[in-house]
């Protein structure tokens, strides 16, 4: 019963130290985020509460409210690791990150290195007003039992000591007045034997405790990079070997959680242990053995952390338009790019300069970037990587998935390999890398992280879709209200450079080609193209970017083409575009001639987009821009507001 432990804490014979030892270690525990956080100071805390000779009830009673507490004190307990790990003690912090076993802490999680601190000091103060509050009742009851024989005759009713064994059990045999001055020793003997005996167990059973460890520790991180649940089953660590196998990965789609964006029955790797005291895994090689995307799940996932939603468009540009200008299902994909941005700043990590210079110009700061991932992955998640040093927590030099089975291409299989992947990147002498091929070469993408400094926040990317069945995506395309391409197939590439610091950012052009494809414009009903190439650009964040579709290169790419009614129609609809604007237009010298294989004069490129504003002949034939703007919206037609 509760009040037994209450009472049995009054009449019994704790003393001081055990309670302020016991307020202490039971604060600190529930201040604790969690084992994937703080796997080394929770074994800690538990090993120093069997040790020290603490009321093991009095732990249990304080433990519960302190993790109520810790979860309302979430921000303060964050800012107050802020204050610790990046403020005077940062040197000192670091090199006990740094440090082999002191690692296996979890002191660079703010929350931890928070926690810790925050629930010592409420638990000895607690500890401290409980033992004032124990002295004042004892000195109390004390008295009564030697001056008052009222209360001596109370106590000796045969119901009074039925009713006191209910509440209080046995309690101690001792009067208050003994236990006033009761002391008893700090450490626990049996304690210390029992300790001795863990850590003799661990260091012969290492192998085989450390697969659930590493079991938690991975599956944490996993879903933590994916954005949702992740299932392994288990892990089984050979140490003096330098094998590690896994079984039963599932990770489910973030954007689909009935789905496995991934799952492997059995994973293989080759490990180095030598570093493991220093919380660092460094896996040489991992092998995937019957991989497979898109498996449907027996339970759904759940998501993990917050949803990454897109990111704010920059700021459009003449002729720029948004997913939504041209896509139907617009929301769908920015929910898949927003997953790749979140990949592409995991892969690419923190910069490597950012914490030291805070107020930096390039990127985010050190404080924009916490602030996003505490929105992101919750306060308990984010942790000071900045300050890790000499080699990264986790490495994976060479990962390999050939045959993954897969839906998404009709009769092909992808193969994935990656190299020099790890949770600090700017620490490795090579950058990482990632490339994705289908068997077939119908996807073949290449992505290289720049690494923090070294890379200037700049990745490269090399991407190829050929193939891709018109028909497929034709369906989405919102231009209009119809459909403007039907039939054949595109091939699309794109090759440039991401900027990865403060996230994932583009500008690059975007080439869109189409075979055997027929194109509907408006008013001149449609024409069979053999090939045409379009060319595009993309600007801003890679999960929200603008497009821009320059109506000359278009042109150009029509009579390139070879459709001659399209390509009529867009001579007849410039004609009459520009006689309509002529009655407006001041033009002494004659109207110029128009070549479509160049471009319009004074639409995208030609040389009268290079005259001042000021110009009042440019002022005076702007005319000819806005009605030759046209072209592309007779095309493609133009979206519906």
């Amino acid at each position: 019963m509760f009040t037994r432990k209450i009472t049995k804490l009054l009449r019994g014979n704790a003393t001081p130290a055990q309670i302020i030892l016991a307020c202490t270690l039971g604060t600190a525990l529930g201040f604790m985020p969690g084992f994937a956080q703080a796997p080394g100071l929770i074994v800690f805390l538990v090993l120093a509460l069997i040790v020290s000779n603490a009321n093991i009830a009095l732990v249990i009673m304080i433990a519960a409210p302190a993790k109520l507490l810790s979860l309302a004190l979430l921000p303060v307990t964050f800012s107050l690791g802020r204050v610790i790990l990046d403020g005077p003690a940062q040197g000192l912090m670091t090199t006990m990150i740094n440090a082999p076993v002191f690692a296996l802490l979890g002191l660079e999680y703010y929350v931890t290195t928070g926690g810790l601190l925050l629930g010592l000091v409420l638990g000895l103060v607690v500890g401290m007003a409980l033992v004032k509050i124990l002295r004042t009742f004892r000195a109390t009851m004390a008295g009564l039992e030697q001056n008052s024989e009222a209360y001596q005759r109370w106590v000796a009713k045969w119901w009074v000591k039925i009713l006191l064994y209910v509440l209080v059990g046995k309690g101690s045999k001792e009067e208050y007045s003994e236990l006033l001055d009761q002391k008893g020793k700090v450490v626990r003997p049996v304690g210390v034997v029992v300790c001795v005996a863990v850590l003799g167990a661990v260091f012969v059973l290492q192998s085989s405790l450390a697969g659930p460890f590493i079991t938690s520790a991975l599956r944490s991180g996993l879903e933590q990079a994916n954005g949702a649940t992740v299932d392994l089953a288990q892990a089984e660590i050979d140490l003096a070997g330098g094998r590690m196998t896994l079984s039963g990965l599932a990770a489910a789609d973030p954007n689909n959680l009935d789905t496995d964006l991934f799952r492997a029955e059995t994973i293989e790797a080759d490990i180095s242990a030598t570093n493991l005291l220093r919380k660092r895994l460094k896996i040489d090689r991992i092998v995937f053995t019957n991989a497979r995307n898109g498996a449907k799940r027996e339970q759904a996932g759940r998501i993990v952390g917050h949803r990454p939603a897109p990111r704010k468009a920059v700021e459009a540009r003449p002729g720029e338009k948004l997913l939504g200008d041209y896509l139907g299902d617009a929301p769908k994909w920015q929910s898949k790019l927003s997953q790749i941005n979140r990949w592409i700043e995991k892969l690419s990590g923190p910069s490597q300069d950012a914490p030291a210079n805070e107020g930096q110009p390039a990127g985010e700061t050190l404080s924009d970037r916490l602030q996003r991932e505490a929105a992101q992955l919750g306060y308990a998640r984010v942790a000071a990587s900045h300050l890790i040093e000499g080699s990264p927590q986790l490495t994976i030099g060479e990962l390999i998935a050939n045959g993954i089975e897969t839906d998404a291409f009709s009769g092909e299989t992808i193969d994935l390999k990656a190299s020099n992947i790890s949770t600090q990147p700017y620490l490795l002498d090579e950058s990482p890398t990632v490339s994705l091929t289908t068997s077939r070469k119908t996807l073949d993408v290449t992505l290289t992280i720049g690494m923090g400094a070294e890379g200037g926040g700049m990745s490269a990317i090399n991407f190829a879709y050929r193939g891709l069945p018109v028909d497929r995506i034709a369906s989405s395309l919102a231009v209009g209200g119809r459909q403007p391409i039907s039939g054949g197939t595109i091939d699309v590439q794109l090759d440039g450079t991401i900027k990865t610091l403060g996230g994932a950012t583009i500008d690059m052009p975007l080439s869109i080609t189409l075979h055997n494809t027929t194109v509907a414009v408006s008013g001149a009903g449609s024409a069979p193209i053999e090939e045409m190439t379009i060319p595009l650009s993309l600007r801003g964040p890679i999960d929200n970017p603008r497009l821009r579709l320059d109506d000359a290169k278009l042109a150009d790419a029509l009579v390139a083409a070879g459709a001659g009614v399209l390509a009529g129609e867009v001579r007849n609809q410039a004609d009459k575009a520009i006689g309509d604007a002529l009655s407006n237009v001041s033009m002494p010298e004659g109207v110029p001639a128009i070549d479509l294989g160049k471009g319009l004069p004074g639409l995208g490129g030609g040389k009268d987009a290079e005259k001042d504003d000021s110009d009042p002949k440019k002022q005076k034939g702007s005319g000819l821009k806005d009605a030759a703007k046209g072209l592309t919206d007779g095309l493609f037609g133009k979206k519906k507001d």
